[in-house]
């Protein structure tokens, strides 16, 4: 049986805080799968994805990842 551990890191988004840098320093450790808010939350900055295409991005990942 394979344990998988899940780590969510998040806070106000750009805040500076080191939450994506902390993040992909864990991604450098290997076997870990990363994804930011941003990617699924924005077409571009000021400009929010519709919802549905945010959940379909998120379901994705997860489907992916799950293991």
């Amino acid at each position: 049986m394979h344990n998988a551990a899940k780590l969510v890191m998040y806070g106000n988004s750009g805040s500076d805080s080191g939450k994506s840098a902390l993040a992909r320093s864990f991604v450098k450790l290997g076997n870990v799968a990363y994804l930011d808010l941003d990617t699924i939350s924005w077409e571009q900055p000021g400009v929010r994805k519709c919802l549905q295409a945010s959940d379909d991005l998120l379901n994705e990942f997860i489907a992916k990842h799950d293991n």
